[in-house]
């Protein structure tokens, strides 16, 4: 048994974008996707990430005996269709199940097409490797839109946002408006 075979999927570590447990630290990971879609992304090329001891970096290095589902001409094609599709938007979105079936149904149609239309210019080497880039792909899209089903994410942001004002409320009665939750999170200022 070699190293690819025995990491679990999702087994990677992933470096939070505000480390803590604060409550801008928690919902700004919430929303931010870059390290999952790297990681996604870069399992289907068969490379993990790893810190660089130098440079103190985050770099994707190749798993042993792992073979890649892909090139890496592919894999940026994809990481386009997988960022355009895991964005904010779609948790801060209020859609009835309907509609999350419908536009995963796009995703899909859009992944498998691109797939299929750069088989050989991606390196794809058979229907199975196809199959779970598809599944892969498809999948963390539908997760991603489930988190907007009945605005039950928007709910959550705007009951922490709440509860975060209260608390800075309470500790600083001169908090500018500037220093809102919302602003931190989307970087206004």
């Amino acid at each position: 048994m070699n190293e690819y075979d025995e990491m679990q999927y999702g087994a990677y570590p992933v470096t939070p974008l505000n480390p803590g447990h604060n409550t801008e630290g928690s919902l700004r990971y919430q929303l931010e996707f870059e390290d999952i879609i790297d990681n996604i992304i870069y399992s289907l090329v068969a490379k993990k990430p790893q810190l660089n001891n130098n440079t103190g970096e985050l770099e994707y290095v190749s798993i042993e005996g792992g073979e890649p589902l892909l090139n890496e001409k592919g894999l940026s094609r994809l990481k386009l269709v997988l960022r355009a599709n895991l964005s904010r938007l779609a948790p801060l979105s209020e859609l009835d199940e309907e509609e999350i079936r419908n536009i995963s149904k796009e995703i899909e149609i859009n992944i498998r097409n691109t797939i299929n239309d750069n088989w050989e210019e991606f390196s794809i080497i058979d229907e199975s490797g196809a199959t779970t880039i598809r599944s892969t792909l498809g999948t963390a899209a539908f997760i991603n839109l489930k988190k907007s089903q009945g605005g039950r994410f928007l709910r959550h942001l705007r009951s922490t946002h709440h509860i975060s004002e209260v608390n800075q409320n309470t500790h600083s009665p001169q908090r500018r408006e500037k220093d809102s939750l919302f602003d931190k999170i989307f970087g206004k200022k």
